[in-house]
């Protein structure tokens, strides 16, 4: 049997084509859109599936649901001993961010059973490798597949990595100040803060033409936020370097203490070190460039209280979660508005974290409001959707056509 070389994304496939050709191996997605791809250009290749039986990925999603429950509350202690500000206001930022801690949970342990069963068998693994941070592979930007081979399964003498060049941090540092210097003389809290601007929410909006809507990453972003960047373009040590090398000590003290050991217990050797390396980069990278001028974000809601802030959803990443903590604690009502149609219908658990973490959840009609699956803190009112009532099927061609929308 051939080598086996690693499709985690659609970037992967021309240089896992160039490999293929000069060693006899055979392709192996772990992503749906680049093995429908190779499959559109008559390419072979295999899902893991093909190799191996799979675990019950529910039962391990539902066995999740408790320990991210237990990681997120020994987080929010870590933190709230770590950090003077959260502290002081008692702000739980990791519980708000169940949703991308849960996730890259599901995503690592289920990751690193298959790639278990599927080294076991013997064949030797090319995987490609792409820069990133903690932040990147947590927000599903960064394939997850090549960080376990290169981390955890290494050492079985069987994985090569090939790793993609990495992007200049100058580069990046440069942007992230040039971002926040187009947003700063908009930098004004207005009427409401806007935290995911999808769905419905960008229709809510155009029904109120004269009110100033803030999107959350301008509130994020200001004066005090520019000064760590251009020191960090420049390679000198800012507050927030600073910050972020203490919260990710005392996250992975935490982590690598008995009570962390016992939540993040895997039954891969080697994973539960990645999870909790992974897990304080994840926090630190996504913290440490807004904690150190807190105190600011929290005087602009203080002297310009927004009336609400809107969202489509409440299954946020640290930095969503740190500006939803925030508002709450300020007592600015937080409104989600129902995204999709599945809410109240499918049995997927993480739909409630949308009435646990609102104050209002206004939903598509009345039966999701019936629904135990979306029981929780918030006020469940009944609108309907913007987005479906303006949808309306254009004029039916000629012939047997029929059109299918997917709402």
């Amino acid at each position: 049997m051939g080598r086996l070389i690693i499709v985690s994304a659609p970037k992967d496939i021309p240089e896992a084509l160039a490999a293929q050709g000069t060693e006899d191996g055979d392709l192996l997605c772990f992503c749906c859109r680049a093995k429908a791809r190779l499959d559109a250009a008559g390419l072979a290749s295999l899902f893991p599936d093909d190799l191996i039986a799979l675990p019950d990925f529910n039962k391990l999603g539902l066995e999740n649901l408790e320990r991210t429950r237990l990681l997120c509350a020994l987080l929010d202690e870590t933190l709230k001993a770590a950090v003077p500000f959260l502290g002081r206001h008692d702000l739980a930022v990791a519980m708000p961010a169940f949703f991308s801690l849960k996730v890259f949970l599901d995503c690592a342990l289920s990751s690193a059973i298959v790639l278990r069963d599927i080294a076991a068998s013997g064949r030797p693994m090319t995987a490609f490798s792409a820069a990133g941070s903690w932040e990147d592979t947590l927000g599903g930007r960064r394939p997850l597949v090549p960080l376990l081979l290169d981390e955890v399964f290494a050492l079985t003498g069987s994985i090569s990595i090939i790793h993609h060049r990495h992007g200049l941090s100058l580069s990046r540092s440069i942007k992230t100040a040039f971002r926040r210097l187009h947003g700063l003389s908009r930098a004004c809290v207005g009427d409401a803060i806007v935290l995911e601007d999808a769905h419905d929410v960008p229709l809510v909006r155009g029904l109120f033409p004269g009110s100033r809507w803030c999107p959350a990453e301008r509130l994020l972003a200001g004066w005090e936020c520019l000064g760590d960047d251009l020191r960090q373009a420049c390679g000198l040590a800012s507050a927030s370097t600073r910050l972020r090398a203490d919260m990710h000590s005392a996250i992975l003290e935490a982590l690598r203490g008995p009570r962390g050991s016992q939540i993040l217990a895997a039954p891969v050797p080697g994973l539960g070190e990645f999870l909790s390396r992974a897990v304080a980069g994840y926090l630190a990278d996504g913290l440490s460039p807004i904690l150190p001028h807190a105190e600011a974000i929290r005087d602009r809601l203080t002297r310009h209280p927004p009336r609400l802030l809107l969202t489509a959803h409440c299954r946020l990443g640290i930095r969503e979660a740190f500006l939803l903590t925030l508002a709450r604690s300020e007592n600015i009502p937080v409104v989600c508005y129902q995204e999709g149609g599945g809410m109240g219908y499918l049995r997927w658990p993480l739909f409630a974290l949308d009435a646990e973490w609102s104050d209002y959840l206004l939903t598509y009609g009345p039966a999701v409001g019936h629904s135990p699956l979306c029981q929780g803190h918030a006020r469940l009112i009944s609108t309907g959707s913007l987005r479906l009532e303006r949808l309306r099927p254009p004029r039916r061609p000629p012939g047997n056509r029929l059109s299918l929308y997917v709402v």
